[in-house]
């Protein structure tokens, strides 16, 4: 259990790099960014007994930092504060879980909203865009981060996405009282 590094832990933890760690910082593997995101898992990860992952990379973007794990579990939210408190240098930190395509990752770092449908768009130059839908109600707490979602896609899976606020089609009309109380009536009239 606990969360998989590039690094070894103790390199990390005592922040002096043996021969094998201090080679993939020198060839560019891990940029030297990298290390204090590493260094901080390392020491929050130890608190973490039923938590498993693995450290896929973290994204600049502008003065905020995105950190993705490959996990087969939702992130606890007592390693998004560590992490935040660690890392408050950086900005605003989200976590994701790394999914194996954009709308997977883009959905764990929106959680509790979600994703309710996705298209692609064909443009006649050869440019393709991934249209993600996401619930109108939800725009207020995406709007914020909607920059780093957009970066996520073009850095590590390539692809240019937009996205579309959409009234949710799971919502019921709401049905004013005065209508209630008029079907009731009709109801118990047998009409």
């Amino acid at each position: 259990m606990g969360i998989t590094l590039p690094l070894d832990k103790i390199c990390l933890r005592s922040g002096i790099l043996c021969a094998s760690c201090q080679r993939k910082v020198d060839e560019g593997v891990i940029s030297r960014e990298e290390l204090s995101v590493l260094k901080a898992l390392a020491e929050v990860e130890a608190g973490l007994k039923d938590f498993e992952g693995r450290y896929v990379r973290a994204i600049r973007y502008g003065g905020n930092l995105v950190i993705l794990l490959e996990a087969s579990t939702r992130i606890p939210r007592r390693l998004r504060k560590e992490l935040a408190s660690r890392l408050k240098d950086y900005g605003q930190i989200l976590v994701a879980r790394y999914g194996r395509d954009p709308e997977e990752t883009i959905n764990s770092l929106i959680e509790p909203s979600r994703i309710i449908g996705a298209d692609e768009i064909y443009t006649p130059d050869g440019s393709r865009y991934k249209v993600l839908k996401i619930d109108k109600k939800d725009q207020h707490t995406v709007a914020k981060i909607e920059e780093a979602l957009k970066e996520i896609a073009r850095k590590i899976y390539g692809v240019e996405i937009l996205i579309e606020y959409v009234a949710s089609k799971e919502r019921k009309p709401k049905i004013s009282m005065e209508k209630r109380d008029i079907r009731s009536s009709l109801e118990k009239l047998g009409l």
